[in-house]
């Protein structure tokens, strides 16, 4: 027993040297700190004291961070709104491949759309869904005044510049959004990544005629600061087409209509959430349409982009917490009015507020 202590603490101590070997060597800082804390195994306490990376606040975070205790062997399900578990949605989601657990750093934010067809994380209007809540929340802290289209856009600019190399920032749009957009025009085909200078304010007001993505048209449609919504999708545009990012790219669904019968919201166990690890999942079964709901993914990425907008306008906000409390009880609420208010995207909201509802944990 007294041996099996040791080499937790030895481990966790090699963990945190700056080897060029580590998969996580990146995400370490070089100030160190010395933590003490209590390893419980099997029914008894062990005292120990790590040298951590300086963010380690106990050592029981510096344990779950190990990419090696996130390996769920099974799943818990809860469901709401139906009387029996729907095996074949169970016999998709009971296995994740390994390779498929991946660090939330890696992967781009895909929206809650039942027509996407590759495996992601989900969250409501995907990439720039996430970007709009979190612009409209922390400024409700401070002078609105201070927004502009210009401002937004170095804001998108700034958060592009941090993501991983590999991680791009999707903009979602469906084929009837694409053919109302050149109807408008008169054109006989559309490139959105290469537009004529002398169409750009022409074709960002169409897109915001046309938005294709329904949370995004609900934030729009209902939400009191629909300016910061004109704005963030003028500031997708703008850095697209002024080539200052190659992180961006456009989605473009098929003009399908969606029907999804299936609300699933994923979590994961404590060692994956401390080690910001989560599955790529898939949203089709066959023919059945289904919304999934990454919620992690979503939580970790607002974060970060969060603390990137406090530094750079020095907002003087003193509790983050704050912020993040707030944006987590705002997204509830409009995720679950989405799901069941009647508005003007009636004949969704109405599908939604009958559909079967599963909350799957991986653990």
């Amino acid at each position: 027993m007294l041996l099996l202590v040791f080499l937790i603490i030895n481990i966790t101590h090699c963990d945190n040297n700056n080897s060029p070997n580590s998969n996580n060597s990146r995400r370490r800082l070089n100030e160190t700190i010395d933590v003490s804390g209590y390893v419980k195994i099997s029914d008894k306490l062990y005292r120990a004291t790590c040298n951590c990376p300086s963010q380690i606040k106990s050592l029981q975070d510096m344990i779950y961070r190990t990419n090696t205790l996130c390996r769920p062997s099974k799943i818990k399900v809860r469901t709401h709104n139906c009387d029996q578990v729907d095996q074949e949605i169970i016999d998709n989601f009971k296995y994740i491949p390994p390779n498929d657990f991946v660090y939330i750093s890696e992967h781009h934010l895909s929206a809650m759309d039942a027509r996407e067809s590759s495996k992601s994380f989900f969250c409501p209007g995907g990439d720039l869904g996430m970007f709009m809540e979190v612009v409209m929340n922390v400024f409700k802290y401070n002078n609105n005044n201070m927004l502009s289209e210009s401002v937004v856009t170095d804001i998108l600019k700034n958060y592009l510049l941090n993501l991983s190399e590999n991680v791009n920032f999707y903009y979602n749009i469906d084929e009837t959004a694409l053919n109302n957009i050149k109807s408008a025009l008169n054109w006989d085909m559309i490139d959105l990544y290469n537009i004529d200078y002398k169409y750009h304010e022409t074709v960002k007001k169409l897109t915001i005629e046309n938005i294709s993505d329904q949370y995004i048209k609900y934030l729009y449609e209902l939400h009191d600061n629909k300016q910061i919504v004109i704005w963030s999708i003028y500031s997708f545009f703008n850095l697209l087409w002024d080539k200052s990012s190659e992180k961006l790219r456009i989605n473009v669904y098929p003009a399908a209509l969606q029907n999804p019968s299936v609300f699933i919201k994923v979590d994961v166990n404590f060692g994956c959430e401390m080690a910001e690890v989560f599955p790529l999942l898939d949203a089709p079964i066959k023919d059945k349409q289904m919304l999934i709901y990454s919620e992690l993914p979503m939580i970790v990425k607002r974060n970060v982009l969060v603390k990137q907008i406090r530094d750079k306008f020095n907002l003087g906000i003193d509790d983050i917490n704050l912020i993040y409390n707030n944006l987590y009880n705002v997204n509830f609420s409009l995720l679950n009015n989405f799901r069941k208010l009647t508005c003007s995207l009636n004949s969704l909201v109405k599908r939604f507020h009958n559909m079967k509802y599963y909350n799957i944990l991986y653990v």
